[in-house]
This record gives C-alpha cells, structure tokens and sequence, in this order.
C-alpha cells in the first residue's frame, strides 16, 4: 500500500513540474510569434501617443505594380518584413502638404529618428502603404493600432533610437 502512495505521489510531482512552467508562462501572443517588446517614446508633432504596448514583430507583406501600358498588365511579389507596432488612443497629426520636403504630391507620412542625445538621427519618408492604421473603440474611447513597415530602415540603428516622431502630411 505504501508503494502505491509513494507512486501516486511521484507522479503527481512529476505532472505538476512538467504543467507548472505551462500555467506561469507570461509571454503575450508576439512575443510567442517571435516579436521583440520595445521602449520607444512615440510622438506625433511633438504630442506624445499614449501608446499601451509596442513590438517589433516580422510578417509577410506584398507589394503589386502595373506592368506597362501596352498590356495593362500587373504583378507583385511577397516579402517578409519588420513592422512596429503599437496601440494608442490618439490619431496621428495632420499637416497640409505645402512641399514639405518637396517629394511627393499624396499623401504620406515624415518619420524622424531621434538618438538618445535628442538629435534626429535620420528623417525618413514612408507612403501609406507602409503604415497601416486600424481604428477601433474601447467603451467609448477611440483607440488605433499602428503597424510601422521598417523596410526603410536598418534595424541597427533602432539600437541608438529613444524616440520616433511621426507626422501624417497630406
């Protein structure tokens, strides 16, 4: 009989040392995908996005182009890419397009990189298919998720980054 309680009770500390690490597991859902938790200030024309969680998380992404005007054709391609992406409860900044930087008549958006000495450490220009927006409510307070493509930028400079500012020119 006491073989039996010894055996029951060796298994029921086998069991809860293999279930223990499952039940305390804190990872979120990034993170289990392979996303990497960030600290980034995020502002909008100075005005600080309250944002709840970021991360830098890989996913695949596709870009379509028209082929010619002889065949009216199109084609795209598929890529992997790293996006930030964070929540908030306040809409990018808006300023009306008077040649800002003088690139491009539609709309996009002016991305500065700032170090942590406070110096733009790059201006970067992005087009509205790299950043996508997603507005959604919270009772019935307005939250947006953003999703940053970061194509454009070498992911080793994110390393010397403490704040992004990020403005929408239309």
């Amino acid at each position: 009989m006491m073989n039996y309680i010894k055996l029951f009770l060796f298994n029921l500390i086998l069991c809860a040392l293999l279930l223990f690490p499952m039940l305390i597991d804190g990872q979120s859902i990034t993170e289990k995908l392979g996303g990497v938790i960030t600290g980034y200030t995020i502002k909008s024309d100075s005005i600080l996005l309250n944002h709840d969680r970021q991360v830098i998380i890989q996913r695949g992404a596709h870009h379509i182009k028209s082929n010619n005007a002889l065949t009216g054709g199109k084609f795209g391609y598929g890529f992997q890419s790293f996006y930030l992406e964070f929540t908030s409860n306040k809409e990018f900044q808006i300023h009306k397009n008077s040649n800002f930087l003088g690139v491009l008549d539609d709309p996009y958006y002016s991305i500065s990189l700032i170090d942590k000495s406070g110096t733009i450490y790059q201006d970067i220009i992005l087009s509205n298919a790299d950043i996508l927006i997603h507005k959604g409510k919270n009772g019935d307070e307005a939250f947006y998720a953003y999703s940053i493509n970061l194509n454009k930028i070498p992911l080793v400079e994110l390393d010397s980054l403490i704040e992004i500012n990020i403005l929408r020119i239309k």
